[in-house]
């Protein structure tokens, strides 16, 4: 159904042709939480893990017992590790929140703890034992798997579903749509659908006109968005700019879904979701926590 710019409160328009299935319809559920306190929930029990992990490990090859400071020391600083690696950075871009999928990163994160906890005991003038790192390593990245799992299977239970604006055309934002909704684990709503590129009819009266990606402001604030898939079919690229500066100025998050052989920088990270690829778009600038282990970096370089 088309809806107009004077009733963008009542829904998002959607093309009475391509209205999308039950499971998928737009919703008026009240909105729970902003994406700043959804991403939190899964940073924090993150970063919790870590620190169980890293204390388990500690606790097992019986380092707390030989070299109790030095244990503690080296799982304190997992989490600025795992912070600098970029491990609590990924959730916020992406969907479907896989700790399988980062495994390789995670043995990355394991080889820096095990690395931590040698250079303490090498600056306190103690051997370090390569085949201790060598176990150390092993036991976190089993602990460190384990542990994200939990905490991402809590952090999906706790937070709340994520509310998403497709804008496309018909066509491919109901496939989409239908697509998003047969995959359960990336925890989403479908609120509304907006034309990305122009494919309204200008005979409408400004106030009946359906709503355009230039209301995506109003529509964004109003239905409560979290994040926004972009589905461009033939946009240039100043059109598509525009779109992605637009959304980036509204915080919400974004995500785009390619066309064939699109070539992208690394501000992106790849999300499959219901068996479509998407793009999840890094906003610009920093955030609080990656902020603060700027400036602590700073304060470290400043004072060598």
């Amino acid at each position: 159904m088309a809806v107009s710019r004077g009733h963008v409160r009542q829904l998002v328009n959607a093309s009475a042709e391509t209205a999308p299935c039950e499971d998928v319809q737009p919703r008026s559920t009240p909105w729970h939480a902003d994406p700043v306190r959804r991403d939190a929930v899964f940073r924090r029990l993150l970063a919790v893990a870590d620190l169980a992990a890293a204390a388990g490990t500690m606790a097992a090859v019986g380092t707390f017992h030989r070299h109790p400071l030095f244990a503690l020391t080296a799982t304190i600083l997992i989490v600025p590790v795992a912070k600098v690696l970029g491990r609590y950075d990924r959730d916020a871009i992406v969907l479907r929140k896989s700790t399988l999928e980062e495994f390789p990163s995670l043995l990355v994160l394991a080889g820096a703890f095990a690395l931590t906890w040698s250079l303490l005991v090498t600056i306190a003038g103690r051997a370090a034992q390569a085949e201790h790192a060598a176990i150390i390593w092993a036991v976190v990245t089993a602990l460190l798997t384990v542990a994200r799992l939990t905490a991402r299977s809590i952090a999906g239970a706790t937070a709340p579903t994520e509310r998403v604006l497709i804008a496309g055309n018909p066509r491919v934002r109901t496939r989409l749509a239908h697509s998003l909704a047969s995959d359960p684990s990336a925890r989403i709503e479908v609120v509304g659908f907006l034309p990305f590129e122009d494919d309204a009819d200008s005979d409408w009266d400004d106030a009946d006109a359906p709503a355009t990606f230039d209301d995506l402001a109003e529509v964004v604030a109003e239905l409560k968005v979290d994040r926004v898939f972009l589905a461009p079919t033939s946009a240039d690229n100043d059109t598509m700019l525009a779109a992605i500066t637009l959304a980036n100025s509204l915080g919400v998050k974004l995500s785009l879904v390619p066309s064939l052989l699109e070539v992208v920088g690394s501000a992106v990270e790849f999300d499959t979701v219901g068996g479509v690829t998407v793009l999840g778009m890094r906003q610009p600038g920093l955030s609080r926590s990656s902020t603060m282990v700027k400036r602590g970096m700073d304060v470290v370089g400043a004072s060598v």
